[in-house]
């Protein structure tokens, strides 16, 4: 636990080295011949787009006897073209990114833990498929993952919004001026599969299960936080791969902090609560960063990465197992699985870019 990687700060939301300015129709045209005939991906010689997604069935096989190798070629033919990177350099490339989003601001996973939540997101498709759940549930899947993971470095929306269209909408033909709307800037406003929109309530299932020994809600209370003096073992990378964890990702670091907490001997000299805030309990910042060592510090940034991946993990089975007990709730009076919560908001987003777009 604990890998260090380059903070935040240094991590473009965009490759700068990459051209911005892309002819959408060209590159349609590129992605259509690509996936028209899918030679230039090792296992899918000589098959074309028509034999493998002609319809449900072929579909169903197609997503069936993928293997692990063959869906990261996938995915990185298509995110190669989409950023215009030559052939020799269609990979996993998202190890220094991090997104500001619509609805909030967000860090992917660790890049060491992206190959295997890809590996988790395949099976599960898989296995969603034996189980004949409905294709667009499966593009659904698919679709959030390839947002949640952020494998690339760039173009993931892109990536993800054409995989739900392959997927979920299309048939024998790939509609060119479909595939250029896609792919344009207002191409969100066709298909945006968000995680932001459950982002919220899988943190809520998180804090439950991190604080099972205290029903309270957690905050950190950050009174002279300006003036923490940290462990000088520790690197200037270090300190601001933390403080940016607590400003822009501050629900998953306040958790990792707890983390270190709870399994302390003096654990309750770090916590406080007011009687004005009766259910919600603070961490005291100042306290348990002066009296932590390096080791422990860097625990807090390994536990960091851990949630984060265990944030995908949820939404993957919160997707595949919609009817478990944990997964239900009530909203303004409704009952409802996360999964119709996370349908809900993805399609009351849909609308309002919809409309926002036309009255521009």
């Amino acid at each position: 636990m604990g890998e260090f990687q380059e903070p935040w700060y240094k991590r473009p939301d965009t490759n700068p080295n990459e051209p911005q300015d892309v002819d959408r129709a060209k590159q349609s045209e590129l992605m259509i011949r690509f996936l028209s005939s899918t030679k230039n991906i090792n296992g899918f010689e000589n098959k074309s787009f028509k034999d493998i997604l002609q319809n449900e069935e072929g579909k169903r096989i197609f997503i069936n006897n993928l293997t692990l190798e063959q869906f990261e070629n996938l995915l990185a033919g298509v995110n190669g073209i989409l950023r215009n990177k030559n052939k020799d350099d269609w990979k996993l490339d998202g190890d220094n990114v991090a997104l500001k989003g619509f609805v909030a601001n967000a860090y992917p996973p660790n890049f060491k833990d992206k190959r295997e939540l890809l590996e988790k997101t395949l099976l599960t498709a898989q296995k969603m498929n034996n189980g004949k759940r409905s294709l667009q549930d499966i593009a659904l899947l698919l679709s959030s993952m390839i947002n949640e993971i952020h494998a690339f470095g760039d173009g993931n929306g892109r990536t993800s919004r054409l995989v739900y269209h392959i997927i979920a909408e299309s048939n024998d033909t790939l509609d060119k001026n479909k595939i250029v709307e896609l792919l344009s800037s207002d191409g969100r406003y066709e298909i945006d599969i968000d995680p932001g929109h459950i982002n919220v309530k899988i943190l809520d299932l998180m804090e439950n299960e991190v604080l099972a020994d205290k029903k309270m809600r957690l905050n950190i209370d950050f009174r002279d936080y300006d003036d923490i003096e940290y462990n000088d073992e520790l690197t200037e990378e270090e300190v601001i791969l933390f403080s940016e964890g607590l400003e822009d990702d501050n629900s998953i670091m306040q958790l990792a902090l707890y983390e270190l907490i709870k399994h302390k001997v003096d654990k309750e000299k770090y916590l406080i609560s007011y009687a004005e805030y009766p259910s919600s309990l603070y961490i005291k910042l100042k306290e348990l960063i002066e009296h932590t060592s390096a080791a422990e510090f860097r625990q807090i940034i390994g536990n960091y990465w851990q949630l984060k991946k265990h944030h995908a993990e949820l939404l993957i089975d919160i997707i595949a197992s919609p009817d478990k007990k944990i997964y239900q709730i009530e909203e303004d009076g409704q009952k409802m699985s996360l999964k119709e919560y996370y349908e809900f908001n993805l399609d009351n987003n849909f609308m309002l870019n919809k409309n926002f777009n036309k009255n521009l």
